[in-house]
């Protein structure tokens, strides 16, 4: 079996820690291939290369959660970067999307339409758990509630300025 080989450092209540040597080595190995990646999409002009090569990178961030000390507040560590790891993962992902919008909105129109129900989605889901984020995040309600203003109104205007499907249809 695979995983009994593994060298464990440190056990949790909850889980096991892989040593970081083990760790570092799927590190740089996943990090080569993302180059090669990167570097047969440049040649090959292929896009699909290019967001694979992302969703590599985005494991190196869970490989550095991997490596986070095994102190006092460990467990509350991991949970946090392992949250600003898949944030910024999906933030790349969005900006992607969002710069295909941007060149040619009108071709790309669900895109559009997915990033402004997204900002929707978002702001209800602020007002929703809005008293687990202030307890959480320490956030004060008025600015919360500012924030939670603005994704609504930006993505009500996403979808409200967005391409008309006729002049989308008439250019096809």
């Amino acid at each position: 079996m695979l995983t009994a080989s593994i060298p464990i450092v440190h056990r949790h209540a909850s889980h096991a820690h892989i040593h970081p040597r083990t760790v570092l080595t799927a590190f740089a190995v996943t990090l080569l291939a993302a180059g090669a990646e990167l570097a047969g999409s440049w040649s090959g002009r292929s896009l699909f290369l290019v967001a694979d090569a992302v969703h590599l990178i985005a494991h190196l961030g869970i490989f550095g959660v991997l490596l986070i000390p095994t102190v006092r507040w460990h467990e509350r560590g991991e949970d946090m970067a392992t949250i600003v790891v898949l944030t910024v993962v999906f933030m790349i992902a969005i900006g992607i999307m969002s710069a295909f919008a941007l060149r040619d909105p009108e071709r790309n129109r669900a895109i559009v339409d997915g990033i402004g129900i997204l900002q929707i989605l978002r702001a209800v889901q602020r007002v929703i758990f809005a008293s687990q984020i202030q307890e959480i995040f320490g956030m004060p309600s008025g600015r919360l509630m500012l924030q939670s203003a603005f994704f609504f109104v930006l993505g009500l205007l996403l979808l409200l300025l967005r391409p008309h499907a006729a002049r989308v249809e008439a250019r096809v």
